[in-house]
């Protein structure tokens, strides 16, 4: 997977509103700086000796964000990890431990608060212009 790649999936990602296939969710306790990072970029086309170029062009100071968004994609895709066989493993594990505390005597502990702004006030992402979208290159 390239890093073009990449970058357009987490861009793609973003615009998806419903849960669901490609949808991507996010902490509650993310501040506004992460979601300029991770919309610091943007993807440019330009016409360069009669061919049609496009770059990715940073358009905030930081990106760090963007960057470990395409690391997780490049991640994902090289190791393509079960996940729904991880998801079972954590749960049973969880019912595990509940039980045994359960049986401890021991009191539920009490779910963390979030300290930010509310997830629904993270900042949209920017619809890019028509045309700019690589279509996938195909056998």
């Amino acid at each position: 997977m390239g890093t073009d790649t990449a970058k357009e999936d987490v861009f793609t990602s973003l615009r998806v509103h419903n849960p669901g296939s490609q949808y991507t969710h996010f902490s509650e306790a993310l501040d506004g700086e992460y979601f300029r990072q991770l919309t610091a970029e943007k993807f440019v086309i330009t016409k360069k000796d009669f061919q049609t170029v496009g770059n990715w062009v940073k358009t905030g100071e930081r990106n760090e964000a963007l960057d470990c968004a395409v690391y997780a994609r490049a991640a994902v895709s090289v190791r393509r990890p079960n996940f729904r066989k991880i998801a079972r493993s954590l749960f049973r594990t969880a019912e595990k431990l509940r039980l045994e505390r359960e049986a401890a005597g021991m009191q539920r502990p009490r779910p963390l608060r979030s300290t930010s702004a509310p997830f629904r006030n993270r900042p949209k992402a920017k619809r890019r212009p028509i045309g700019h979208r690589r279509q996938p290159k195909r056998p």
